[in-house]
């Protein structure tokens, strides 16, 4: 009986081993479809990947170029007539920042209203920019030659101008914080 039992294991064994009668795989068709699908998919995420890679690029190309307007504009323009105090040529570099502003934001009724109010505010905070002749003729150079749509940039010209025309080393004194109490 040991042996039958043997034997009849071993041949349920083997014999599934040997089918001879080889089945092809067919293809799937719901393998397929998901297969298209996903390749789609793939084909839609590679195409949004690119139109973001080429915005960013343009963006940054964009913002070179309006980088290397600003230092163009920053300049003192030759044969222009100085002022003969510094504070007459803040006064004028002031006056043009505000129709500069006036100029950028005159399609937006709430921003040319803001500009208004704000005018006199500035006007100062320019003022205390405004460290030499030259800083003050490149800032009026600069507000009265920048496109209209620079209006959000202005603190990039002012800041381009400062650091472009302005005194090589600070004012006495360091140029800010506190004085310290003498001893």
């Amino acid at each position: 009986m040991r042996i039958l039992s043997c034997s009849i294991v071993a041949l349920l064994l083997v014999a599934p081993a040997c089918d001879s009668n080889k089945k092809s795989p067919k293809p799937d068709a719901e393998a397929e479809k998901k297969a298209a699908e996903e390749a789609e998919e793939a084909k839609r995420l590679e195409q949004r990947r690119q139109e973001r890679e080429a915005k960013a690029a343009a963006e940054k190309q964009a913002e070179e170029d309006r980088q290397k307007k600003i230092d163009e504009l920053c300049v003192v323009p030759e044969g222009v007539k100085k002022p003969k105090k510094l504070g007459d040529a803040c006064e004028a570099a002031g006056d043009a920042q505000i129709e500069f502003l006036r100029r950028a934001f005159a399609d937006d009724p709430g921003k040319l209203e803001g500009v208004e109010k704000n005018a006199a505010m500035q006007k100062a905070q320019l003022l205390k920019s405004c460290a030499s002749m030259d800083v003050a003729l490149g800032l009026k150079n600069a507000f009265d030659n920048a496109p209209a749509d620079y209006g959000p940039a202005i603190s990039d010209i002012i800041r381009v101008c400062v650091q472009k025309l302005g005194p090589a080393e600070p004012p006495p004194g360091g140029g800010a914080g506190v004085p310290s109490k003498p001893r």
